[in-house]
C-alpha cells in the first residue's frame, strides 16, 4: 500500500467479498453492428434507449447536446446532489460484510448488521458465483435481510467465469476478478431486440438485474477499476486515458471501461427500466474525468457514428470509495479529507456539465487501533463514523457503506489498518453469532442508526443554527417527525479532545455515542448552554 495525497484514498488491494453473497469466485470486433447512424446503433444497442436527456430527439453526434454526457438543455448543470436521495428516499446506513465466519450464513451476517443499526447492504453478485449456484441463489437471503430492515441495497457486478474472461490461462481462479470480460464489443442486442448471448457481460448483467430488480436498483459496474499500486501512475490522467497497463485490477483500458458501462446500461434497462448504473467505487477523480471525456471507441476514445457518446451518457450514479488513513490528523481532519474528495469528483462533473441521479459512497472506514503511522484508535474510529455519516448526508450523498462488518485480525497481529475497521472484533473462529463482540465503532453505528435511521436532513434548520467555527454538525427530522441535531466540537490538533458550547433555546434529550448500549440520556433544558466535545452527541426533542 502506498500513501496518497490527503484528499485522495487508498483503495483496498483485494476484492471485497460484500455481504448477501457467498462469493466463492476465488475458487472482439471493434464495430457494434446495425444502423450506426442512430445514436446507440440499431441492431446493436437497438431502440432501447433514447439519447440521454434528448426527449427522443437524435441528439448531437458528438454526444454534446448541451452536456458532455449527452444530456440536453443549456443551464441544466447539476452535480447530482439533492437534499434527499432519488433512489431510496432515505440515507443508507450501509455495510460491507467482509471477513465473516465461513460457517455462518448470509442471514446470520444480516442479523449482526441490523443490530449495528444498518438499514442497507452492499451486495456482491459476481458472475462466477451466479453461474455456479444459479442466478436466484441470493433471493431467499435477501428476503430475510428485508425482514430485518435492510433495504435499498446496492449491488456490484464483477468476476467473469473463466470461459468469459480475458485472463491468461495461467491465472488462478481468484485472479479472475482482475480481468475484464471477453466480447465486450460484440453487439449488445440481436436484431429482434433480445440480449446477444455472445456478449457475455451483457447477458450476465441482464440476467442479474432481471433476477434482483425487486431488491436492487443501483448497480456498480466492477469494483475499483481505477485501483493502482502506485498513485503516481495517475499523474497525467487529466490529459490522457488510463491504459490497461495502468489498471491492474481491471486489465483493460479506459475505453474498455466506458464500453462496459455502455453495455451495462443497455442490458440493465432492458431487464429493469428503473435500474441505475453506477461507477465501480472510484478512487480518483481524474479517472472519472476521463470517463466523461472519452467514448467507448477502442482506438482512441473519439466520437464516431458507432461510438457517439462519452462515458457520462451511461452513468446514473457516481459510486466512490474513500479511506482517511492517509489523511494525517484527527477525525475532523479525516472528514475534511472526505469532503475535499467529494468536491474533486463534483468539480469533474461540473466542468463536464454532466448530470447524474445520485451519489453512493460504497466503502469508507477507519481503524479502531493505531497501526504504524496510520491515524487510528477507538475514539478516532467511532468519531469518524459518526461525523462522516452525518456530513455525507448533509452534503447530499445518498448512502455510505462502512468497511467492514468484522475485523480480520487483532491489532497485535497485523500491520494492515484495513483489518481493524470492524463493527465487531474478529468472528472467524466463533461458534455462534451470539459470541460476537462489538467494537466501540459498532456501538456508535447502532446509536446513529437506531436514533436517526431514515431521518431527513433539514438544510434550513442547519443554517438557522448559525454554528460557530468551533462547532460542527447538522439538523435532521427523524422518521417520526421530531427535530434532531448532531453536534460536536471541532478538534484542533492531533488529539481527540475539544470543547465548545452552544446556546440553546429549547429542551432536548441528549444521547451519547454509546446510547445503543447504555440507553442513558440527559435532559437539556431550554436556555441551557450545551457543552460539547470531540465526540458527536445526538439531540432529539422530547
Amino acid at each position: 500500500m502506498r500513501a496518497l495525497s490527503t484528499t485522495r484514498l487508498l483503495l483496498i488491494p483485494f476484492l471485497l467479498a460484500g455481504c448477501g453473497s457467498s462469493d466463492d469466485s476465488s475458487s472482439s470486433a471493434n464495430g457494434t453492428g446495425g444502423d450506426s447512424s442512430a445514436p446507440y446503433g440499431h441492431g446493436s444497442d437497438g431502440k432501447l434507449l433514447d439519447p440521454p436527456g434528448s426527449g427522443g430527439a437524435a441528439g448531437a453526434a458528438n454526444g454534446n447536446a448541451g452536456t458532455s454526457n449527452g444530456t440536453a438543455g443549456a443551464g441544466a448543470i447539476s452535480d447530482g446532489f439533492s437534499p434527499e436521495s432519488p433512489l431510496g428516499g432515505f440515507f443508507r446506513y450501509g455495510v460491507n460484510g467482509g471477513f465473516p465466519n465461513p460457517k455462518w450464513t448470509d442471514p446470520d451476517l444480516a442479523q449482526l448488521e441490523s443490530e449495528r443499526g444498518c438499514n442497507s447492504q452492499r451486495i456482491s453478485l459476481p458472475e462466477a458465483h451466479l453461474e455456479r449456484w444459479g442466478y436466484q441463489i441470493e433471493l431467499p437471503d435477501l428476503a430475510k435481510s428485508k425482514l430485518l430492515g435492510l433495504t435499498g441495497q446496492v449491488g456490484f457486478l464483477t468476476t467473469p467465469i473463466r470461459a468469459h474472461s480475458t485472463a491468461p490461462a495461467s491465472a488462478a481462479d481468484w485472479e479472475l476478478v482482475n480481468y475484464l470480460p471477453k466480447n465486450l464489443y460484440e453487439p449488445i442486442l440481436l436484431d429482434n431486440g433480445k440480449i446477444n448471448p455472445d456478449n457475455f457481460w451483457a447477458n450476465y448483467v441482464y440476467e442479474a438485474v432481471k433476477t434482483y430488480q425487486g431488491t436492487i436498483k443501483v448497480w456498480e459496474i466492477w469494483n475499483e477499476p481505477d485501483w493502482v499500486s502506485d498513485w503516481r501512475v495517475t499523474g497525467d490522467w487529466k490529459t490522457r486515458a488510463p491504459t490497461a497497463q495502468d489498471l491492474p485490477r481491471f486489465n483493460g483500458s479506459l475505453y474498455d471501461y466506458v464500453r462496459m458501462l455502455r453495455v451495462s446500461k443497455v442490458a440493465a434497462q432492458l431487464a429493469d427500466p428503473k435500474a441505475k448504473i453506477a461507477t465501480g467505487g472510484l478512487g480518483y477523480s481524474s479517472f472519472l474525468g476521463a470517463v466523461l471525456r472519452y467514448t467507448d471507441n477502442p482506438v482512441d476514445g473519439s466520437v464516431t457514428s458507432k461510438f457517439p457518446f462519452k462515458g457520462g451518457a451511461y452513468v446514473d450514479v457516481l459510486s466512490f470509495h474513500h479511506y482517511p488513513v492517509y489523511t494525517q490528523g484527527n477525525s475532523d481532519d479525516a472528514v475534511d479529507g472526505y469532503l475535499n474528495h467529494v468536491d474533486e469528483f463534483s468539480l469533474e462533473l461540473t466542468q463536464a456539465k454532466a448530470n447524474i441521479d445520485g451519489w453512493e459512497n460504497t466503502e469508507t472506514g477507519a481503524p479502531h487501533a493505531a497501526i504504524g503511522k496510520f491515524p487510528g484508535g477507538t475514539e478516532y474510529a467511532r468519531n469518524y463514523l459518526l461525523k462522516v455519516m452525518v456530513s455525507a448526508q448533509a452534503r447530499g450523498i445518498d448512502g455510505a457503506d462502512w468497511f467492514v462488518l468484522s475485523d480480520a485480525e487483532t491489532p497485535a497481529n497485523t500491520d494492515d489498518p484495513y483489518k481493524v475497521m470492524g463493527l465487531y472484533l474478529p468472528v472467524g473462529k466463533l461458534a455462534t453469532t451470539a459470541e460476537a463482540q462489538t467494537t466501540e465503532t459498532g456501538i456508535a453505528y447502532a446509536t446513529l442508526g437506531k436514533l436517526l435511521g431514515k431521518a431527513r436532513f433539514d438544510a434550513a434548520a442547519t443554517t438557522a443554527l448559525k454554528l460557530p467555527k468551533s462547532v460542527r454538525g447538522a439538523a435532521f427530522v427523524t422518521a417520526s417527525g421530531k427535530p434532531a441535531l448532531v453536534l460536536w466540537a471541532r478538534i484542533e490538533g492531533a488529539a481527540e479532545t475539544a470543547s465548545a458550547s452552544l446556546p440553546n433555546t429549547k429542551a432536548w434529550t441528549r444521547h451519547g455515542w454509546d446510547w445503543s448500549k447504555t440507553t442513558k440520556t440527559t435532559t437539556v433544558a431550554a436556555g441551557t448552554a450545551l457543552t460539547l466535545d470531540a465526540t458527536p452527541s445526538i439531540f432529539i426533542t422530547p
